[in-house]
């Protein structure tokens, strides 16, 4: 009986472990969600920024 206590509070641990790592690897996954909406939230920008100066251009050089 004190085997088997034993090895259930073993058992135990290992999930409190895996439900730890579980909730890392999760708050990595969203920070890395958040930096790609960032990526691209500023590539879009950038490019309508091009897209504004490339016709300012055109105008300013006629």
């Amino acid at each position: 009986m004190i085997r088997l206590e034993a090895e259930v509070a073993s058992l135990r641990e290992t999930g409190a472990q895996a439900v730890t790592q579980i909730d890392e690897m999760r708050e990595v996954l969203m920070m890395a969600k958040g930096a790609r909406w960032l990526t691209v939230a500023i590539v879009g920008l950038v490019g309508l920024l091009i897209g504004i100066s490339s016709q300012l251009l055109a105008i300013l050089s006629h």
